[in-house]
């Protein structure tokens, strides 16, 4: 059994942190619908505003634990449903990047994902996982998908399941599944190489200087 992992090691909390900004005050419920009902309706990268989510560094596949999160393109003109729009797009370009990341590793192709944990269940954030990957998405309905998979490894470990995939076949869970939409594929698919690639070589050298000053104390 080989486990290939990737991470951002802020991905839910960069998106609670920023609704409770864009809110005011500690988000509850209705924030959260509030602020996703805008989002659903913005533009987003569409409209020039991008993200670098690098909150806690890039994760993978960069692995540049120096780098910050960036917001850039931003005009008087932006709403707060934009400026959430593009970290979720943000977050589902970082997925793209690692997917692909992978296939020229592995040599295998991945046309569908399966989505588990806490951000799976933001619509939103899911559609744009799908377009923006290119990938058909499938959210099973799992509330706690670490423990589970933990007890699927220790069965595999005790001899319960003869495999891997043995111990999948087991579960019995319902499925959503998510198609990318193609009247948004084009644009994505520019702002993904155009932008998106090219943001964290660009503004690593700039990290790096703002850290020197900041550690210098000026």
């Amino acid at each position: 059994l080989h486990i290939v992992r990737a991470g951002l090691k802020a991905t839910g909390g960069a998106i609670a942190w920023l609704v409770r900004l864009l809110w005011g005050s500690e988000p509850d419920d209705r924030a959260y619908a509030t602020l996703l009902a805008e989002a659903a309706v913005a533009h987003g990268g569409r409209a020039g505003l991008f993200w670098s989510p690098a909150f806690l560094g890039t994760g993978t596949p960069d692995g540049d634990d120096g780098a910050h999160a960036a917001l850039i393109g931003a005009t008087l003109q932006h709403t707060r449903g934009d400026v959430l729009r593009a970290l979720l797009e943000a977050l589902a370009f970082w997925l793209r990047h690692n997917l692909d990341t992978l296939e020229t590793l592995t040599g295998q192709t991945l046309p569908t994902v399966r989505l588990v944990g806490g951000s799976a269940r933001l619509e939103l954030l899911t559609h744009l996982k799908a377009t923006i990957s290119g990938r058909s998405i499938l959210v099973p309905d799992i509330v706690e998908g670490s423990a589970l998979g933990a007890a699927l490894l220790a069965g595999i470990s005790c001899g319960v399941f003869a495999s891997a995939a043995d111990a999948f076949a087991s579960l019995r869970l319902h499925e959503r599944m998510y198609e990318p939409a193609p009247g948004e594929r084009e644009v994505y698919e520019r702002l993904y190489h155009e932008v998106h690639r090219a943001l964290h070589p660009a503004l690593a050298p700039l990290n790096q200087r703002l850290s020197q000053v900041v550690r210098s104390g000026g």
